[in-house]
């Protein structure tokens, strides 16, 4: 473990979290009180399947930390484990964020794509879009 963290997860999104919980309460608030980047090149969304199961061990440490039991559980609904292109994913992700008026974000995810896939009218769109 280096700073908190545990070298052998991929589960660092959601460690700190459950840590957090350990010693202090935890509540879903009405305002948005932090902001929560998505990488299209990140390990849970080229490995849905492997996050899901690094966030169910990690879910399985804390629990064991606190002394509760565990019984084994399916993945959290928002973890979606079938297997997708990493361009549709990405191209997904950038739409995600520009329907949340995340327009700095969608354009950078776009011109990432554009990268690979410079005429895919898919990442101009995410590239041009402009608040309406």
């Amino acid at each position: 473990m280096h700073s908190g963290y545990s070298e052998q997860s991929h589960a660092e999104d959601i460690e700190p979290w459950l840590r957090l919980a350990e010693v202090s309460q935890l509540a879903n608030l009405q305002q948005q009180v932090l902001r929560y980047r998505v990488a299209p090149n990140s390990f849970s969304n080229s490995n849905p399947a492997a996050s899901a199961e690094q966030f169910t061990a990690a879910a399985k440490v804390a629990r064991q930390r606190r002394g509760m039991p565990y019984k084994d559980l399916p993945p959290p609904a928002w973890i979606d484990s079938t297997p997708r292109d990493p361009y549709d994913r990405a191209v997904e992700l950038g739409r995600l964020a520009q329907a949340a008026g995340e327009y700095v974000q969608a354009r950078h995810v776009g011109l990432s794509l554009l990268r690979h896939r410079p005429w895919s009218l898919r990442a101009w769109r995410l590239v041009v879009a402009r608040r309406q």
